[in-house]
């Protein structure tokens, strides 16, 4: 073959199968995966499976939902001590929930730890004001004095 001569080589090409790297086709052991009504699987399923959850959750709004899983989130990150991911889910949170006022603490104080001064003053200083007699008052306060803010 010369591709002078306007001769040209073909190269076979393998039939795509939909499998990587030469494997088999993958199968399916139907008498173990159809659960449709009337099969085995289907009925012992239908038979036996009970699905378990709390009340509390069924009537969980998105947000709700949305809300406990970045609290979880928040948590993790403020146990490993890793405040800028923790600061990341709680500028979610507080976007989520905007009058959650202790996330705007929890996050005022990642963000001291961070080292950015005036987004921790200006967060601790919104709780402060609209946390009315929290426990933590005094001490949030202290806190914000030694941040070099000011009480609002």
């Amino acid at each position: 073959m010369n591709p002078e001569h306007g001769e040209h080589r073909v190269i076979p090409i393998a039939t795509d199968t939909g499998t990587a790297y030469g494997r088999p086709a993958p199968h399916s052991m139907h008498h173990l995966t159809d659960v449709g009504a009337g099969t085995p699987m289907g009925e012992l399923m239908r038979r036996y499976w009970h699905p378990v959850g709390l009340s509390a959750d069924a009537g969980a709004t998105p947000r709700q939902i949305l809300a406990r899983m970045l609290g979880n989130l928040k948590h993790i990150h403020h146990g490993a001590q890793d405040w800028q991911r923790a600061v990341a889910v709680q500028d979610r949170l507080i976007t989520l929930l905007p009058r959650a006022w202790d996330e705007y603490r929890e996050r005022g104080l990642a963000l001291a730890e961070l080292g950015e001064l005036q987004r921790a003053r200006v967060d601790l200083a919104v709780y402060l004001r609209q946390a009315g007699q929290a426990p933590d008052r005094d001490h949030i306060a202290e806190r914000l004095r030694a941040l070099g803010g000011d009480l609002i």
